[in-house]
């Protein structure tokens, strides 16, 4: 099931207009963070989680003000 889901997620991301706005690794895991909009807007949102044998997959859609995700994003990596 993990490797169909992890399969899935790169079709995706590689087919469509995603951009990789973050990835980052520490301990075995591994966060990537693809974007599909503009420099001021984030239409869509993927996370990717790989920890071992677990997979997390999230996916938002809708607008959302790309200076506030990346704030978001740098206060949650400190």
């Amino acid at each position: 099931m993990n490797k169909g889901l992890k399969d899935d997620v790169k079709k995706l991301t590689a087919k469509g207009d995603y951009d990789l706005l973050m990835e980052a690794k520490d301990s075995g895991e591994t966060v990537r963070i693809y974007t599909v909009g503009n420099e001021k807007t984030v239409n869509n949102l993927v996370m990717f989680v790989e920890d071992g044998s677990e997979i997390t997959f999230i996916c938002l859609d809708g607008q959302i003000p790309r200076d506030k995700l990346e704030k978001v994003l740098a206060e949650q990596m400190n």
